[in-house]
């Protein structure tokens, strides 16, 4: 019985078992802010058990600055890196899924129905909101490759608040930099593209809903470009509002 516990037990480390779920998140100074914004996320492991997220998303995109509202059903499965969602639009009705590595797909009768122009719309902003579903999680290797890599930390005032600056690299998106609450760890803005006023990229605004599993997701997320003379500039890209939100459980 010793011999093949000792056998069992040098297998699970060659093989690089692990009890803890945050190995995998990147060593350096941000690894203890990232496994803390990780936990005020649900925690991995509860992340892990999650087969799907639904909610009923109340999509606001401004093109050429005039907010055009779509209600959509949408499901997340942010293990696998996929947003499956259907809505109506004038022309008729619409179903499409995105991956996180920028794939889409509509289905027959929405290519039929639906504009050109109004499918590039609803991808495009199904794509940044399952990307910002996904928070701080991606920091410590959750869902597809290639994940960001935390590489930096340090305290910012944003709008006379104080937030912990975590800095990022890699990824397929690029990510700059989460900004975290101080006190609760969850992320409140994420840059993407660049990272100071004048640069040329995006901020996107969270407000965070806790769901009865303990599981953290997304209530609200605001995108606008980055300033000229702010971090957060004045110009909106797209509100998503998410009501009636749901887990499902991995059977």
């Amino acid at each position: 019985m010793k011999r093949t516990l000792c056998l069992c037990a040098l297998a699970c480390l060659l093989a690089g078992c692990t009890s803890d779920p945050y190995a995998a998140c990147p060593a350096g100074p941000a690894k203890p802010a990232t496994v803390k914004s990780n936990q005020a996320m649900g925690g991995l492991d509860n992340w892990h058990r999650v087969a799907s997220i639904r909610a009923t998303a109340i999509v606001t995109d401004y093109v050429n600055d005039v907010g055009a509202i779509t209600q959509q059903q949408q499901v997340y499965d942010l293990q696998h890196g996929t947003l499956t969602a259907n809505g109506v639009l004038p022309q008729g009705s619409w179903q499409a899924t995105v991956w996180l590595d920028g794939r889409r797909v509509f289905d027959q009768s929405t290519d039929k129905t639906v504009a050109w122009g109004d499918r590039v719309s609803l991808a495009s902003s199904m794509l940044t909101s399952l990307r910002r579903a996904y928070g701080t999680l991606r920091l410590c290797n959750f869902g597809p490759t290639p994940c960001e890599r935390a590489t930096s930390y340090s305290v910012e005032r944003l709008f006379g608040t104080d937030y912990i600056r975590v800095g990022v690299k890699g990824g397929a998106e690029g990510v700059r930099a989460f900004y975290l609450d101080m006190q609760s760890y969850l992320p409140v803005y994420v840059t993407v593209g660049a990272d100071e006023p004048g640069g040329a990229g995006t901020v996107a605004r969270y407000h965070w809903a806790m769901l009865d599993n303990g599981i953290a997701f997304p209530s609200s997320i605001e995108v606008y470009n980055i300033g000229q003379d702010v971090l957060v500039g004045y110009k909106r890209l797209l509100e998503v509002e998410f009501r009636d939100l749901s887990v499902e459980l991995v059977r």
